[in-house]
């Protein structure tokens, strides 16, 4: 405990908590139960808002975007970051071009700003008379083509002032809630770890330089799904390491990406065997290298 400060409503404190990670893994373990423990790479947001016949992105009344500036998404499995309005972004996208969800043209967007995941997160306000309250429609649309729909969004207990603007913050909070939901849980599905799968691989760790080098070797040293990591061999360019990892080549050349480290895979034919095989017209065997570098 430390910052500890009181007054006659409220107690506020920093409360920080130790604990091993390698038992908690092993606990995990002992008892099958899967966990997801890599963060994903940020994703940016493009809050569109759809209420009372208008469509707003970029507006200074756009209190959508205001939510999620607002929202805390500190311990999310995906950081989100929102975009703010500036002259620029004007420029390159519009609400309507936003709401029509134009893969194309969010590519574009993307990549002029070097964003990797872009989502266009739409709230749609009406107004339910049966239940005599707002309700949101979420539509989520990716720079990856992919497009999900949450309908019905409603807050059950929520009180409001005479504008309705104290129901409209929980129902933004809700919808919010839904969405990093969704994101956690993609995210979360390519990751989860079970431990009745590992793997071992051999790879070749290809770099230019010592000092990129030890910036791999870090980085590998950080990522959770790596259990073991054995250097066979090393030359200034090149280490041939035997990586012990948990979950499937998938995960683990997931996990590497997160960190800026490329995993693939390369075919090469087994000299000894070819010209032989070649008599026989035979196609010679391909041994599989995984060669791993540092994306800069």
């Amino acid at each position: 405990m430390a910052h500890e400060k009181t007054s006659h409503v409220r107690y506020i404190a920093d409360f920080t908590v130790h604990f091993s990670r390698a038992k908690i893994y092993n606990f995990l373990s002992v008892l099958q139960i899967p966990f997801a423990e890599t963060l994903s790479n940020g994703v940016s947001i493009l809050a569109l808002l759809e209420k009372d016949g208008a469509v707003i992105l970029w507006e200074k009344n756009n209190d959508w975007r205001d939510a999620w500036e607002a929202y805390d998404k500190v311990n999310n499995l995906v950081p989100v970051r929102i975009i703010a309005p500036s002259l620029a972004h004007r420029m390159a996208i519009t609400a309507w071009q936003a709401q029509n969800g134009d893969i194309s043209l969010l590519q574009k967007f993307a990549e002029q700003k070097n964003i990797r995941h872009l989502y266009v997160m739409e709230a749609r306000v009406t107004y339910d008379f049966s239940q005599n309250k707002n309700v949101i429609e979420l539509v989520i649309i990716g720079n990856d083509g992919n497009k999900t729909v949450h309908k019905n969004i409603v807050v059950n207990d929520a009180a409001e002032d005479e504008t309705g603007r104290d129901e409209l913050e929980k129902l933004y909070n809700e919808a919010i809630k839904k969405a990093t939901y969704w994101l956690d849980n993609r995210w979360k599905e390519k990751v989860m770890i079970h431990f009745d799968s590992s793997s071992h691989l051999n790879v070749d760790i290809h770099f230019n330089q010592s000092e990129d080098w030890f910036e791999i070797k870090k980085r590998l040293e950080n990522i959770s799904l790596i259990r073991n990591m054995v250097i066979k061999r090393m030359t200034t360019h090149k280490a041939v390491v035997e990586m012990e990892h948990s979950g499937d080549v998938e995960q683990i050349t997931l996990a590497l990406d997160q960190k800026n480290l490329d995993l693939v895979q390369e075919g090469l034919a087994l000299t000894d065997q070819v010209d032989n095989m070649a008599i026989h017209n035979i196609e010679p065997l391909v041994k599989k290298s995984w060669i791993l570098t540092l994306r800069k």
